[in-house]
């Protein structure tokens, strides 16, 4: 079962990758207030692909 086991290495090197880039981002005291990121967001999903994305600030 070649396929299964390279599946299963798929799966926890996503795994790994997806730890690695959590802990990277809660190590970051840098944020964007959720309601500034949702309105970005949407002005993209909108087509407004120029939008400025919101600052960061320290928290």
């Amino acid at each position: 079962m070649p396929n299964l086991a390279r599946q299963i290495d798929d799966e926890a090197a996503e795994s790994d990758a997806l730890k690695a880039a959590v802990a990277k981002a809660r190590a970051d005291r840098r944020c964007v207030p959720h309601e500034q990121m949702r309105e970005w967001l949407l002005r993209v999903a909108e087509g407004e692909f120029g939008a400025e994305p919101p600052e960061t600030r320290d928290l």
